[in-house]
């Protein structure tokens, strides 16, 4: 029998506990959606697919249509927004889960620019046309480039968002 064990593609022993500062990331546009909603991604797990996020969107703007192949949980920070299929509106401390396959889309109604979300989310992100056809999709490997992306663009430092280090 081979003595020596084979790491799975997936082996979680090189994932440690790590901090981030959240002055050294930067908040990006939301490029293919909408460039007045700002992201700063905290984590991307290329394993379980789950990015971690603040979302930021200007007053009175939001993403259109779109379905969540997992879920999604959002704690609201500051302001209030609501998805346009719902009569609910959330509001700071407040927690929203959608389940997977979850469709819809969701407006700032916040005061001013600042209304701020954390989110963590898996899956993809399916962004529909009026006639539900998918026009754009998110996956964690779309958030990775365009993270990657603007700090090349921009001579901003990256940060390692995957959480990977090299094992002793």
């Amino acid at each position: 029998m081979h003595q020596e064990a084979t790491k799975a593609p997936n082996d979680a022993s090189a994932i440690d506990t790590f901090h981030i500062s959240a002055r050294s990331i930067p908040w990006i546009p939301f490029s293919h959606v909408n460039d007045k909603i700002l992201l700063k991604y905290f984590k991307i797990d290329p394993i379980t697919g789950e990015v971690v996020l603040l979302m930021k969107a200007a007053k009175g703007e939001g993403a259109n249509i779109h379905r969540h192949t997992g879920t999604v949980m959002v704690y609201t920070l500051t302001g209030r927004w609501k998805y346009d299929q719902h009569d609910w509106v959330a509001e700071s401390g407040d927690f929203v889960f959608e389940p997977a396959e979850s469709t819809h889309s969701f407006t700032n109604l916040s005061d001013d620019d600042n209304g701020t979300a954390l989110v963590i989310l898996t899956g993809e992100l399916q962004f529909l046309d009026k006639d539900g056809a998918i026009r754009h999709i998110e996956t964690w490997r779309t958030a990775l480039a365009r993270y990657r992306d603007y700090c090349r663009d921009n001579q901003v430092p990256e940060i390692d968002l995957l959480g990977r280090h090299a094992s002793s």
